[in-house]
């Protein structure tokens, strides 16, 4: 048997993509072709269009795991000739495709599909990112971005694949996207249309979402997802390239108290967890250092003490129902502290002289005798650790750096009457 090569003709409203298929006996000749439409003039042949739309996001996906040095590979001369109508049939708002709600969970995979795909093949070619970012796009389009950039990060990657720091300059649309969302699910702010088709999502296995037919992606499995992202890769929201040091650092703080806010919401233990663990991505030494290049110590006392400010005041009033892990993961982001401040431990008290610096020292003191009372074995451990920092590595440091800034009258040290003042106040 022998093969022909896929050929591609254009007519005035359709793109066909044949491939022939010759076998010596007639009766085994098969054609198979595509054909998708563009225009306005489809809507007559809409099981066709659907067809060749799923054709050809395979034809896309398959030339990607073609080595692009291979430049005379006919597949790629078919795929630059389809990804631009692709694009236009998966990325339209007013005009989504859909293969009715049967079908929701396998169109939301095709998107997928053809937007990671479409970034390897066309890195620079944004129209379908700008399309997903937009705030007035619905939320499948969210979905879909989210999903896609998080497969591109997490997948392992062939050495012609483009990295994902293309995308990092759209990191302040990112975060605008991830703030938004976070304010609409902490508020309840969904509008009473939305809620009408929104329904409970079903969850497998991690980085796995599956929804029942005929649902649609709920504004917290996006809110999921974007923690999953930034835990998967923090630059993707955490870059500030060309900006001004306060502003960087503006930003990295509305980012961070996002993720503080979410660790103790109420309803969501999924997605507090996912928060936690991105909150211990971001304050790896290395990481730290990024929240702002220009002023990393200042910045870090600054940000960090709010972090431990508002983790311990739940703690204090009891607003945290699972405390013992909330304990342990405080438990390593002192660590983390520790570590950075002792790689900088020439200047790693500059900046640390914030009034929010002694507060949230403050409050760590309180949150550990108060769990040194208690049944669970982490509360006591988390205040050895913290009245006992672990000493740095040897050669380091002789001592280890400061967990609170230098001449801060420690809780311990505070007469009775302060200390009875502290633990009575209202708002302690």
């Amino acid at each position: 048997m022998t093969r022909r090569g896929p050929t591609l003709t254009r007519s005035r409203n359709s793109l066909v993509l044949t491939t022939q298929v010759i076998n010596p006996r007639p009766r085994y000749l098969m054609y198979l072709s595509v054909v998708l439409f563009i225009g306005p003039h489809n809507s007559s042949d809409k099981p066709q269009t659907q067809a060749a739309v799923i054709t050809c996001v395979k034809l896309c996906k398959a030339s990607t795991y073609i080595n692009n040095l291979d430049s005379n590979n006919v597949v790629f001369t078919l795929v630059q000739s389809v990804i631009n109508e692709l694009k236009a049939q998966l990325f339209t708002p007013h005009k989504p495709f859909s293969r009715g709600a049967n079908y929701l969970n396998q169109d939301m995979d095709l998107m997928i599909e053809c937007f990671v795909s479409g970034f390897r093949i066309k890195p620079h070619n944004n129209e379908a990112l700008k399309v997903c970012l937009n705030q007035n796009s619905p939320l499948i389009y969210h979905f879909v971005l989210i999903s896609s950039l998080y497969k591109i990060v997490t997948q392992s990657r062939l050495p012609w694949w483009p990295q994902i720091d293309i995308v990092y300059p759209r990191a302040q649309e990112l975060r605008t996207m991830f703030i938004e969302t976070l304010n609409k699910v902490t508020s309840g702010c969904i509008s009473h249309t939305t809620e009408k088709i929104i329904r409970s999502l079903t969850l497998k296995p991690k980085d796995s979402l599956r929804f029942k037919e005929q649902e649609v992606p709920s504004i917290k499995t996006i809110l999921l997802l974007m923690v999953r992202l930034i835990r998967a890769d923090p630059m993707l929201m955490l870059n500030n390239q060309g900006k001004l040091g306060h502003e960087i650092q503006s930003s990295t703080l509305e980012l961070i108290n996002g993720l503080v806010s979410l660790v103790y919401l109420p309803a969501a233990p999924d997605i507090s967890q996912e928060a936690m663990e991105a909150l211990l991505i971001l304050h790896h030494p290395d990481k730290i250092r990024m929240w702002n290049p220009e002023a990393p110590i200042n910045t870090f006392w600054d940000v960090n003490s709010q972090v431990l400010f508002a983790i311990s005041q739940k703690l204090i009033q009891h607003q945290i129902e699972n405390y013992t892990d909330i304990l342990k993961w405080l438990r390593q982001i002192l660590i983390c502290k520790n570590q950075f401040l002792t790689n900088h431990k020439d200047y790693a008290n500059v900046g640390c002289h914030l009034p929010i610096c002694k507060q949230a020292h403050i409050k760590l003191e309180i949150v550990s005798y108060m769990y040194l009372w208690s049944i669970d074995i982490e509360g006591i451990i988390f205040f050895f650790f913290f009245t006992f920092p672990p000493p740095p590595p040897p050669g380091k440091l002789s001592h280890p750096p400061p967990t609170h800034p230098p001449q801060i009258a420690l809780f311990t040290n505070l007469n009775p009457q302060s200390q009875h003042r502290i633990l009575s106040h209202p708002h302690s």
